[in-house]
This record gives structure tokens, C-alpha cells and sequence, in this order.
């Protein structure tokens, strides 16, 4: 049985839907997509992405799978997968700049930094969710 056939209408969607959002993610595999899905879909709350929260999860997922790559292709210890924020990436020739990493430094390194998909999922994040912002003094 192909996995396509034991899919239910909504995985269907998800995965049009990240295949429109992470083209250079098309060697993706079904199951993976929806495996991933599903371990991402409880982080997210429907009620507060409203109708940006298919588009948030896509990301997300896009995210999580491209730095899955990162990973496999480079170790967990490499640079690429432990340098600082993606300042800038280009497809063609691929070409990446990060910031410096911070390492030894006390900074925290967003991980959803370094791919245009995290990035992308925090955007929409930002629009969706206000944090609360204390002021003492």
C-alpha cells in the first residue's frame, strides 16, 4: 500500500501545502512529512495562529526537515549546525552567512535562525503571538 492511499483528507492538504511552501524540499518523503507534522503539531496553538496556522506548521516542519539535513550532511558538531543566526542565504551557488555564535559568550542561539523556514515560522509567529512585556521601575 503506497502511503499516499492511507493518508486522510487533512495530511493530503498538509502535504500540497508544504510541498508549495519548501519546493527544494521535494525530496521529502511522505511519511516523514507527516511524521514530522505530528510531532510538531502539539508546539503550535490553532487559536492563537488562526488562519495563518497551517502556514506556521508547514514552516515549522520545512524547518525541522532542512536542519535534519544539515545535520545528516554535516554532524551535529559542525559548524553549520552550531554556528550563529542565518544572516543571509542564496540558492543558486548556495552561498550562507551567519553571525558570530556566540559561543562562550552566554547568547542563546535560535536554532529557527538558521534556515529560511525558521525564520519564516517565526515571522508569522511574531504576527500571531504578543508576548507580554513587564516594566520594572
Amino acid at each position: 500500500m503506497c502511503i499516499r492511499d492511507s493518508m486522510n483528507a487533512e495530511e493530503h492538504k498538509f502535504v500540497e501545502l508544504f510541498r508549495l511552501l519548501a519546493p527544494d524540499l521535494a525530496d521529502a518523503k511522505e511519511d516523514m512529512i507527516i511524521a514530522m507534522r505530528n510531532l510538531c503539531e502539539p508546539m503550535l496553538n490553532k487559536e492563537r495562529f488562526g488562519d495563518l496556522y497551517d502556514q506556521a506548521l508547514a514552516y515549522l516542519v520545512a524547518h525541522r526537515l532542512a536542519y535534519i539535513n544539515v545535520i545528516a550532511e554535516n554532524g551535529a558538531g559542525s559548524s553549520a549546525a552550531t554556528a550563529g543566526s542565518l544572516v543571509s542565504e542564496k540558492e543558486g551557488d548556495l552561498a550562507r552567512s551567519y553571525s558570530s555564535s556566540g559561543v562562550g559568550t552566554g547568547s542563546y542561539i535560535d536554532n529557527l535562525d538558521k534556515t529560511a523556514y525558521g525564520m519564516e515560522f517565526k515571522r508569522i509567529r511574531d504576527m500571531c503571538i504578543v508576548s507580554i512585556v513587564t516594566r520594572f521601575g
